[in-house]
């Protein structure tokens, strides 16, 4: 059984979590509606970073909402004592 995690990432977890995650690649693409969708890529044997999606109304907003979420999964990713790549 995995564990839940109910509380916010501890600050320097966070900051180690988005400096990794700034170092991989993202796609983005219009979403037909004047706004843009995307995800994070990553070529390594963690699928859990290729789920790592995004929307914006801009395409700068759009990688911003994608950077977040690789940096929530390589967070997690460190909290299981992992190492992300």
């Amino acid at each position: 059984m995995s564990e839940t995690i109910d509380s916010p990432f501890d600050p320097a977890i966070w900051k180690k979590a988005g400096e990794i995650a700034d170092g991989y690649s993202v796609v983005i693409e219009s979403d037909g509606a004047g706004g843009f969708i995307g995800h994070g890529t990553v070529n390594h044997n963690f699928d859990e970073l290729s789920n790592a999606y995004g929307d914006g109304a801009t395409r700068k907003a759009c990688e911003a909402s994608i950077r977040e979420s690789l940096q929530a999964i390589v967070a997690s990713i460190l909290l299981q004592g992992w190492s992300p790549p």
